[in-house]
């Protein structure tokens, strides 16, 4: 995750950097550099919102992996006891 983490923080970065090159290179052009700004904005709350998502998914498939492996366990010493109990009738 963490090259993940890397990688939209370069994204970031480079995307700033255009903003401000279209910034100082036609300083008439405020409203264009307004919503580059605000699609900047845009783009690193979806990419922080993908983080988070990813994050979550991670803890969720977590859950699910010990939750069946729990399952799997009593299902095991259920047919244990079962046969023992058959076994001592």
């Amino acid at each position: 995750m963490s090259v993940k983490k890397d990688n939209s923080e370069e994204k970031n970065s480079d995307l700033k950097d255009q903003v401000e090159d279209r910034k100082t290179s036609n300083p008439e052009v405020s409203e264009e550099t307004i919503e580059n700004d605000s699609d900047l904005q845009l783009i690193q709350d979806q990419q922080r919102r993908i983080q988070e998502l990813e994050e979550e998914l991670q803890r969720v498939k977590d859950t699910h992996l010990r939750k069946a492996a729990e399952l799997d366990n009593m299902r095991k010493r259920l047919n244990r006891d079962r046969e023992l109990v058959y076994q001592g009738a």
